[in-house]
């Protein structure tokens, strides 16, 4: 039955941290509250021993200077030494020859403890009991010079008393103090996990509703561990967001692409199969067109297979040190029919030093596409140039330019240019898969290197590649 109902509260992360904080509250306030309690009644033995003493003092000074005949007949003794401090002397046998009762103590009380102090023969501090229900009584004794017994006693019904009044106020203060630590505890503990909360309340929103432009609340007070925590919940949420809406559209641009070069390769099959197989080169066509639709198709699927590759970090490259000129070159030579075609003409200045650490067939690859790119967007009798130099001979860098006169790119797409399967408006009209640049920047970045480009539209685009001039764990010597 307890457990059943304990359940629920202990699943309650808030209501478990108010029960630790209120526990340790509680147990900290006793543990103070004891410890005060054993100084009051410490300091209050002392003090009474104290008085004792200095009574017992006095009266014993009075036995030595006096002697026992003018003691017992209170020679020198003032009303005002009837205090809280009960004297007794007794003789060598323990009979009482003198008794000073303490004032305020009933003569039943005196009897009883009287017949108790004759029983003690040791010099020094007693604790002994009083009557049934009553306080115990600190008793000095000493011996005198002529063998008597002197005591000084009190009782600690006095200090009881302070206790007692002390206790009355301090419990109904303790048990508001304690009640305000419970509420304060909730309070508390509900403000700080307020972040927590709100987090739960988002999580539920994008898990149960499917909605991904769900936010967590942004902090309106200085941000602590969790309203961090909450802040890159945000930023995990908004680039989930991005990545879903990236892979929705470059699901339709994959859909788009792959549905012409398709299309086309179930019509040439179809022509093939309407075809008589003898004395006709229609079906050889029609296979012809189909091999290559297929290999287009197969094209663009290899591509996003090594963009995925290298954006992984899993591309595998047979990194050496290679020249850049002699990479530029075998790319223009394989572009060089092409930009005949287009009457463009190739420009390059890339200096002979340049060295460069890297996957000779990828980054001929990404130089060529950068080239395809050049070569496709520029106008006829125009000017694809290609330059070289050092980004950072410290640190080991070299850039690639390629700059063509080409339409331009709008500013608007130039953000979203290097994203897979993006074509701008002005590129829609030529054929190709939109893998070209994202290949190029995952080629970059797998080497450790980066992309840039700027851009202005009639006036032409520029694509840097920047890539490491040398083995990254290779020494400066």
């Amino acid at each position: 039955m307890f457990s059943a109902l304990a359940r629920p509260f202990a699943r309650s992360l808030g209501r478990r941290i108010s029960a630790w904080y209120a526990a340790g509250f509680i147990m900290s306030f006793l543990l103070i509250g004891l410890f005060a309690a054993w100084i009051i009644e410490d300091s209050g033995l002392r003090a009474d021993r104290e008085e004792i003493r200095e009574r017992f003092d006095r009266e014993a000074a009075r036995y030595r200077k006096l002697g026992p005949d003018a003691f017992l007949r209170g020679t020198g003794r003032e009303p005002s030494d009837i205090e809280a401090v009960l004297v007794r002397l007794g003789d060598t046998q323990g009979r009482t020859l003198l008794l000073v009762p303490s004032s305020g103590e009933e003569a039943s009380e005196v009897e009883l403890v009287e017949a108790r102090f004759q029983a003690i023969r040791t010099p020094g501090w007693q604790q002994i009991p009083g009557g049934e229900g009553k306080a115990f009584w600190q008793v000095y004794t000493e011996a005198m010079p002529d063998g008597c017994w002197l005591q000084a006693a009190m009782s600690d019904r006095r200090r009881d008393q302070t206790q007692a009044r002390l206790r009355a106020v301090v419990l109904p203060v303790a048990g508001v103090v304690l009640l305000a630590a419970l509420v304060g505890a909730a309070g508390l503990t509900r403000q700080a996990l307020r972040p927590v909360r709100q987090l739960i309340d988002t999580t539920r929103q994008v898990v149960q509703r499917g909605d991904m432009t769900a936010r967590v609340p942004a902090p309106t007070e200085n941000g602590d561990e969790l309203n961090e925590l909450n802040g890159l919940f945000n930023q995990m949420l908004a680039r989930n967001e991005t990545l879903i809406r990236g892979m929705q559209e470059a699901l339709d641009n994959v859909a788009h692409d792959l549905r012409t070069p398709l299309t086309r390769l179930r019509s040439s099959a179809e022509a093939a199969l309407r075809t008589p197989a003898v004395g006709s080169d229609a079906r050889g066509e029609a296979l012809t067109d189909a091999i290559e639709e297929s290999g287009h198709a197969l094209a663009v699927l290899s591509v996003l297979m090594d963009i995925s590759e290298a954006e992984n970090g899993v591309m595998r490259l047979q990194l050496a040190s290679l020249s850049l000129a002699e990479l530029v070159r075998a790319a223009t030579d394989l572009y060089e029919y092409v930009a005949e075609e287009r009457q463009v003409r190739f420009r390059i200045d890339v200096p002979q030093p340049l060295i460069v650490w890297a996957d000779r067939i990828r980054v001929q690859q990404a130089i060529a596409n950068l080239l395809d790119n050049a070569v496709k967007y520029s106008a006829s009798g125009g000017e694809v140039s290609i330059e070289a130099g050092w980004q950072d001979a410290t640190h080991g860098e070299v850039w690639l330019r390629v700059r063509d006169q080409g339409s331009g790119i709008a500013a608007h797409d130039l953000p979203r240019i290097w994203d897979r399967l993006y074509r701008g408006d002005r590129s829609r009209s030529q054929r190709g898969s939109g893998l070209g640049l994202s290949l190029v920047k995952a080629i970059a970045q797998a080497h450790g290197g980066r992309v840039e480009v700027t851009s202005e539209p009639g006036v032409g685009s520029v694509f840097t590649m920047i890539l490491p001039a040398r083995d990254p764990g290779a020494g400066a010597g």
